[in-house]
C-alpha cells in the first residue's frame, strides 16, 4: 500500500491536490488539507490528520450519486478538533462500518477503532442517514393570530445506530465507554453515513442481557 499525502487544498481527483498521483483503491490517502469531492473517489484507507478535512463540493450539479469506494476511515484524536468530515449525499461502497479514533499516550486501549469484522463479533447496523434537530420555542399569540415557532438554537446533526457486541468479546464495550468519557471526538462510519463528533449517549438494551450479543444504542452528535 502506498501512502499518498495531500499537497494543498483542492478537489480529490485533481492531481495538484496530492504529493504524487491521485490515490487508488490500493493506497492510503492521508488528508492534511481541505479536500472536496465532486465525483467518485477511492482509497483503501482514508486517514484525516490534524488540519485536514473532507467535504462534498458545495453547489455541485448532482446528476448521479457520488460514490466513495473506501474500505476504512481513520481519524487521530485531537483536543478541540476543528476538522470537518461531511459527505452528505454520497453513496459508500465497500466501506467497513466502524466507530473510533486513534488515541495518543496511555489514555486509550492499544486498539482504538472498532471495525465490523468478518466473524461478526461486532455488528454496527445501518441507521440510514444523518438526522438534524433544532430547539424551537412555541409562540402562542392571543386572539385569532396564527401560532408559530421561533428557532432559538442552531441545528445539531446526529447519527444513532445499534451496536451488537458478542457476549464472549465484551472488551469492545470498554472501548465505547472510553470514547464516551474522554475529551476527544469519534468518527462513526456506517453503510450509508459518516459523522465526526462526540458520543452523546450509550443506551444499553436490557432485554439483550444473557443473549448472544450485548446490544447498545449509540448516538454521535456532530461538533468540535
Amino acid at each position: 500500500m502506498d501512502h499518498i499525502e495531500t499537497a494543498q487544498d483542492g478537489d480529490w481527483n485533481d492531481d495538484s491536490t496530492w504529493v504524487g498521483p491521485v490515490p487508488t483503491a490500493m493506497d492510503e490517502a492521508i488528508i492534511k488539507h481541505n479536500v472536496t469531492v465532486s465525483q467518485n473517489f477511492t482509497a483503501a484507507l482514508v486517514s484525516i490528520k490534524e488540519g485536514g478535512s473532507i467535504t462534498t463540493k458545495p453547489n455541485r450539479y448532482i446528476g448521479v450519486p457520488i460514490k466513495a469506494i473506501v474500505e476504512r476511515w481513520r481519524i487521530t484524536r485531537v483536543i478541540n478538533d476543528k476538522r470537518t468530515v461531511r459527505l452528505d449525499g454520497v453513496l459508500f461502497e465497500g466501506t467497513r462500518p466502524s466507530i473510533g479514533c486513534e488515541g495518543v499516550g496511555d489514555d486509550l486501549p492499544w486498539t482504538t477503532t472498532l471495525y465490523q469484522d468478518d466473524n461478526r463479533d461486532l455488528i454496527i447496523t445501518d441507521p440510514g442517514y444523518i438526522g438534524t434537530s433544532a430547539k424551537l420555542q412555541d409562540i402562542n399569540p392571543q386572539g385569532c393570530g396564527r401560532a408559530y415557532a421561533r428557532k432559538i438554537a442552531n441545528s445539531v446533526r446526529y447519527l444513532t445506530t445499534t451496536v451488537r457486541i458478542r457476549a464472549s468479546t465484551p472488551q469492545w464495550l470498554e472501548y465505547l465507554y472510553r470514547f464516551a468519557e474522554g475529551p476527544y471526538q469519534v468518527l462513526m462510519v456506517t453503510d450509508r453515513a459518516i459523522i465526526k463528533g462526540h458520543i452523546e449517549t450509550i443506551a444499553p438494551d436490557q432485554s439483550a442481557v444473557g443473549t448472544e450479543y450485548i446490544t447498545v444504542r449509540i448516538t454521535v452528535a456532530e461538533g468540535s
